[in-house]
């Protein structure tokens, strides 16, 4: 999928905006599929991105203090509010419609494809949300946002 994330489009929209780019770095991790979650790095801020086959189905941001969000939350349908877990389960046309809460989050690792962007965290939540908000546009992820606020 790291060639499907428009990096360089990305790096000249942050441009666009007076960002200075050489002052921080992005880097793509590809987690694969199947995929284990691993800690958010120090310093770091994240984009998290799951795909199943070819489809995006969750973007989402965590802060340098975020490390359950960006490691664990999302794989466990009881552990917040709004998780991917949850999402997939809610999905009555979706492929987790027969699971339960105890073998989502193992559904997840073994069959998600999940792309971690690690972002120095020096560079600020600004740039952090804009990265999110630039990617939300060119996937428009699935499950993005609350059930009701789903296009």
């Amino acid at each position: 999928m790291n060639s499907c994330i428009p990096i360089e489009n990305l790096k000249k929209a942050l441009q666009i905006a007076d960002c200075d780019t050489e002052k921080f770095n992005i880097d793509i991790l590809e987690r694969g599929c199947p995929h284990t979650p691993t800690a958010l790095p120090r310093g770091k801020m994240a984009i998290y991105i799951f795909r199943h086959d070819n489809k995006i189905l969750k973007i989402g941001k965590v802060g340098p203090n975020s490390n359950a969000r960006f490691q664990t939350q999302h794989y466990s349908p009881s552990s917040s509010k709004s998780n991917l877990a949850k999402s997939l389960l809610d999905d009555e046309q979706g492929p987790c419609r027969e699971l339960s809460f105890n073998e989502i989050g193992e559904w997840m690792k073994k069959n998600l494809h999940r792309t971690d962007i690690l972002i120095d965290a020096h560079a600020g939540m600004e740039v952090l949300g804009f990265v999110e908000s630039f990617l939300h546009l060119h996937f428009l992820p699935k499950y993005e946002g609350y059930k009701s606020q789903r296009v």
